[in-house]
């Protein structure tokens, strides 16, 4: 009986690798992936990203880019990265993370305040995991023995304004929104984010990562230096001394994979 069989590219970590997709299982066991075709290409538990170039298997295209729920992206400092899985459970988790971090005290209800945040930072996180293609945009969880105990978020974005310190950009990986929980802090889950941050833009193949930090968040700052960014410009001066808002500044990463 003749297989049907078709060729698909991806990079892995840089380098670009060719696999067959038959109606036979492949193992590759230097890097933990299986492939097993049934109703189109998929990958199991591998630890490295892929990102498709070219062909059209007939699985979904998250799959297609290879970064399924449980694979990690780094294991740095004891925490496990990797996508946010699209589960109820989850996700509920990683906003109740997100709110934890930002949401601002007040005086009396706090608590029901508190619920109402969460449940618009859960409506937001759903609403971009539904409408964002995987290749443009990224939830990015840091776990230890299955508890979640850190958030990032990673969106494709081309702001003029951004982009005329990007020399030769057309687009750049943004983050924001990275929170830990409070009794996990100084444990270095914000730098395993980050690392992991730096290993999506190599699989997407983004020169730059940029950020937004508050020019008084001195933690913060430090933080983002010591992980390679530079700050390149902020916000102009009238915005706190006239408007009253705390001062941005603008920080950027380039790619090791430019």
């Amino acid at each position: 009986m003749k297989s049907m069989a078709t060729n698909f590219h991806y990079h892995i970590l840089g380098r670009s690798h060719v696999y067959r997709e038959t109606n036979y299982r492949y193992t590759r066991h230097s890097c933990r992936v299986f492939i097993q075709q049934n109703k189109g290409l998929e990958l199991e538990r591998c630890r490295v990203g892929f990102v498709q170039c070219c062909g059209s298997p007939t699985s979904s295209l998250k799959k297609e880019v290879g970064l399924i729920d449980r694979e990690y992206l780094v294991s740095e400092y004891g925490w496990n990265v990797r996508r946010l899985a699209e589960e109820k459970q989850e996700i509920r988790e990683a906003a109740n993370i997100q709110a934890e971090a930002f949401h601002t005290p007040v005086a009396l209800f706090n608590d029901m305040f508190f619920e109402f945040f969460k449940a618009e930072v859960i409506s937001g996180l759903l609403y971009k995991l539904r409408n964002s293609p995987p290749n443009r945009y990224a939830c990015l969880v840091a776990e230890a023995k299955q508890k979640l105990v850190g958030i990032v978020d990673v969106t494709v974005m081309r702001d003029e304004a951004v982009l005329q310190h990007l020399r030769g950009a057309e687009e750049y990986l943004y983050v924001s929104g990275i929170a830990v929980l409070q009794t996990f802090r100084r444990q270095k889950v914000a730098s395993a984010l980050l690392k992991a941050c730096d290993m999506l833009s190599l699989q997407l193949g983004f020169d730059y990562l940029v950020l937004w930090a508050y020019e008084d968040d001195l933690g913060a700052r430090k933080l983002y230096s010591s992980a390679g960014y530079k700050v390149i410009s902020g916000d102009p001066p009238w915005i706190s001394t006239w408007i009253g808002r705390k001062r941005r500044i603008l920080m950027i990463k380039r790619s090791h994979s430019s």
